[in-house]
């Protein structure tokens, strides 16, 4: 029943924080790329952290983590909190960023050294090395927190898709009952309409968590296993990367570039569907990190689908901007010709 308290304690949370904190800085208000009808509460994050101290504090909440790991979520938080409020500049978040992912990866880079001779994948057998472990762990924990962040936007994206993520770890053998209930409860805030975002706070600190659950799960076992978890960031951050460099634009820098954002732009009308289509997507691909016989079909159609919405979407963003680099040609005036008269001209 752990599930249930997180989701009672995590919903009352939610509605405090929302109603109370929301208006102290911490709202996200429609400009720029931010096109939202309403400003929004920015607290969910707030409301998660809160929930994950006291589950962990009471016994609900068990997770294998070490001390440099809960370091890292802790920072996480800090940083996006700091964001939430100051709009932090992003070459700032990403090297605080970096620096907790190199702190966070070493204890568990230590951990697969130890755990196991050689690790597959893709096919590749990987020499056993605790640096290329570090390497490797180090690179996830720090793409995918900000991977979440960037689908945080688009009502509960963020949180379904954590959600489907702790389902498959359940299907593992690895259930966290306590977590699951307070996504349920911050996902009855932002589904089918945003009311409370995690904002960069929440959802930071949300895809650690949940990297790091993926990696205690898989890493040593089935590393493969990680990559089919987390295919919708992987191929949302590289469409989102393609579409930059081929504007000639900076790929660090915001845009309305990730996929939920394409598609709520180009085809507005779909606005209401966009979301649990794409979680279709990201439940297929994650099945593939425990499915067997013929449901091994479903990840590949929904790796297939994915592929296809960022081909798509990648060429009209390069056709558009190739018809705005076209050089505008001014229209000719219209010059009457001279034509020497045919009348002879009478003589002075």
């Amino acid at each position: 029943m752990h599930w249930l308290q997180g989701f009672i304690l995590t919903a009352a949370l939610s509605w405090v924080a929302a109603k109370y904190l929301g208006p102290f800085r911490l709202m996200d208000v429609p400009q720029g790329r931010r096109q939202l009808r309403t400003p929004i509460p920015l607290t969910g994050g707030l409301a998660l952290f809160v929930a994950t101290l006291v589950g962990l504090g009471l016994g609900w909440l068990t997770v294998p983590f070490t001390w440099p790991q809960y370091f890292g979520i802790l920072g996480l938080g800090v940083l996006g909190y700091f964001d939430d409020c100051f709009n932090l500049p992003a070459h700032w978040k990403a090297l605080v960023g970096l620096t907790l992912a190199l702190v966070v990866a070493y204890p568990a880079s230590a951990l697969l050294a130890a755990s196991a001779a050689t690790l597959p994948l893709l096919g590749i057998q990987l020499p056993h090395s605790q640096l290329l472990y570090f390497g490797l762990l180090a690179l996830m924990y720090w793409s995918i927190p900000p991977a979440f962040n960037r689908i945080d936007g688009g009502n509960g994206l963020a949180i379904g898709y954590g959600i489907i993520i702790l389902l498959v770890l359940a299907w593992h053998g690895t259930p966290h009952p306590y977590l699951l209930g307070t996504l349920l409860a911050l996902l009855t805030f932002n589904w089918p309409r945003a009311r409370h975002l995690l904002g960069t706070c929440g959802s930071m600190s949300l895809g650690l968590i949940l990297a790091l659950l993926a990696v205690n799960a898989f890493g040593s076992q089935n590393p493969n296993a990680l990559l089919w978890l987390f295919a919708y960031p992987i191929l949302d951050g590289s469409m989102r990367v393609a579409i930059r460099l081929s504007r000639g634009q900076s790929p660090g820098l915001g845009s309305r570039s990730p996929l939920h954002l394409q598609w709520q732009d180009r085809l507005p009308a779909l606005e209401r569907v966009v979301v649990p289509f794409l979680w279709l997507n990201a439940g297929a691909c994650a099945m593939g990190a425990v499915a067997s016989g013929w449901l091994r079909i479903f990840p590949w159609l929904g790796l297939a689908s994915f592929g296809a919405q960022a081909l798509v979407f990648w060429t009209l963003a390069r056709l558009e901007h190739q018809r705005v680099r076209e050089p505008h040609k001014p229209a000719q005036k219209f010059r009457p010709s001279r034509r020497p008269s045919s009348q002879p001209q009478e003589a002075s």
